[in-house]
């Protein structure tokens, strides 16, 4: 068998750099994705938090739908192609409406009021969701992570026949490197069911959309919502002329026929034309699915369901995928406890590269450049996100700007890092984030005391606070450490 043809030293050097950098800038997106995640799980109650003077609603009635939809429609010139009511729900307590692309929040009598922003949630949950990326792009990237983070899973028992017969063993007093290699270890198998869950679940939500533009121009003229279409239904039948208090018809044959299911949205189709239709979109308890829809004609006569509960095994997968990724169908004691597992992965990230690094470093190869770059990414990452919230706190115009500034200063923080310029950026990293959330809150706590009673806003800044005290958690125990000792000290 022929020897591949002999490179020169340099040009391997250069490659086996260029393949270590590949794999760091992978396993950056990967620890990205997961820490935005832990966050993205609170989004509907940060989104509640960054919106105190927003209408609080906990139900609505028929009359609440047809003076919404009234008072929608007689200033909407054009009429829009589609409306959508999102009713409220103990997630989200408020009424929101919005047609085509244009989002209002009603309050109980049915008059629009400014629409809701949150533009640090929803720059956070698209940092998640897509890496700030273009749709199709970024969905595509994340799915690939999902992958990656799949295939690390299961490679790792595969390269550790022992790593469940060492489940429960953690060595203190050993080498930093075995410290960090039992951390690594132990939190894999612990929560790999988790993890598995997760990584799937997230990869079929990024792939999906991929999936669906790749095969709609092939089988479905170029329409990729008919893609999915095969899965959730094709949509309300018999098309009629009605009124847009069909809707509110809907609704209450709805809540009669169905007491026991909340419905989360109405959407009409055409409003107010002769093609007009409406769907309801209700969840199941004690389901995964994220619920059924439920169609009707434009006069507001019930037509079918898309058999989302009650289809196809596999219908009913696909439909799980956003609530099992996400946790939203225990109330907040699972949203607890999938964040404390997906901060638990961003640990295993963030010690696996360790480990690599220090194994190197044993092996008279160490990388001291992008080490740094490594430790920058990992502190970086989330000092740069608070960095945002503080901004956004300061000058409400700056939401538009978030994308921008995370990338801009994690590039910066990168680079002061790998120069040498930022000494211990660990610690301060950690102490920049600690000092941007809490500044945050308490600027937000100052602009909006008089809504405090209004909303859940001081748990939800009792709990960010506690967030930042906990990246203090090294200094703080320390600190403790060292009181301690000193009061243990005999006197002379």
């Amino acid at each position: 068998m022929p020897n591949w043809p002999k490179l020169p030293p340099r040009l391997v050097q250069k490659a086996l750099s260029a393949h270590l950098l590949l794999g760091l800038a992978l396993s950056a997106l990967l620890y990205i994705v997961s820490i935005t995640g832990v966050v993205a799980t609170f989004a509907h109650e940060l989104r509640i938090w960054e919106t105190p003077a927003s209408p609080v609603m906990h139900s609505v009635s028929a009359e609440d739908i047809d003076r919404a939809l009234d008072n929608v429609l007689e200033s909407s010139t054009p009429l829009p192609s589609r409306i959508n009511l999102y009713l409220p729900t103990d997630e989200t307590p408020h009424f929101r409406l919005m047609a085509d692309r244009a989002e209002i929040v009603l309050d109980a009598e049915g008059n629009a009021q400014n629409s809701p922003q949150s533009p640090w949630t929803d720059f956070v949950v698209g940092l998640h969701h897509q890496l700030n990326l273009p749709r199709i792009l970024g969905l595509a990237v994340v799915g690939l992570v999902g992958m990656l983070m799949l295939a690390s899973i299961m490679s790792g028992f595969l390269a550790h026949p022992k790593i469940l017969r060492d489940a429960f063993i953690f060595r203190v007093s050993g080498s930093k490197r075995l410290q960090q290699a039992d951390i690594h270890n132990r939190l894999s198998v612990w929560t790999s069911p988790f993890h598995i869950a997760i990584a799937f679940s997230g990869a079929v939500l990024g792939l999906c959309t991929i999936v669906a533009v790749a095969i709609a121009p092939l089988e479905y003229g170029g329409n990729s919502g008919a893609v999915f279409q095969t899965i959730f239904g094709n949509g309300p039948a018999g098309a009629s002329s009605g009124s847009t208090h069909a809707a509110s018809q809907a609704f209450s044959w709805f809540r009669s026929e169905h007491p026991d299911l909340e419905p989360d949205m109405i959407s009409l189709s055409s409003p107010g034309t002769d093609h007009q239709t409406i769907q309801i979109l209700a969840r199941h308890p004690r389901r995964l699915i994220s619920g059924e829809y439920y169609y009707f004609s434009g006069d507001g006569t019930f037509t079918g369901s898309a058999h989302v509960s009650d289809g196809f095994i596999g219908q009913q997968l696909m439909s799980s995928m956003y609530r099992l990724h996400f946790g939203t169908f225990g109330g907040l004691t699972i949203k607890w406890i999938y964040a404390l597992l997906g901060l638990f992965l961003s640990v295993i990230v963030a010690t696996g590269m360790n480990i690599y690094f220090m194994k190197r470093q044993a092996a008279g190869r160490s990388a001291p450049k992008l080490e740094a770059l490594w430790a920058s990414i990992v502190w970086g990452a989330p000092a740069s996100i608070a960095c945002g919230f503080l901004l956004e706190q300061l000058w409400p115009d700056f939401g538009n700007l978030l994308v921008m500034q995370f990338w801009l200063l994690l590039c910066m923080i990168s680079l002061a890092t790998i120069s040498g310029w930022l000494a211990r950026p660990a610690f301060r990293l950690r102490l920049l984030t600690f000092a941007a959330i809490s500044v945050g809150v308490g600027q937000h706590l100052a602009q909006n005391y008089h809504h405090l009673g209004k909303s859940p806003s001081l748990m939800t800044s009792g709990t960010l606070l506690a967030v930042a005290v906990c990246f203090l958690a090294p200094e703080l125990v320390g600190l403790f450490g060292r009181i301690l000792h000193a009061r243990n000290l005999p006197d002379v």
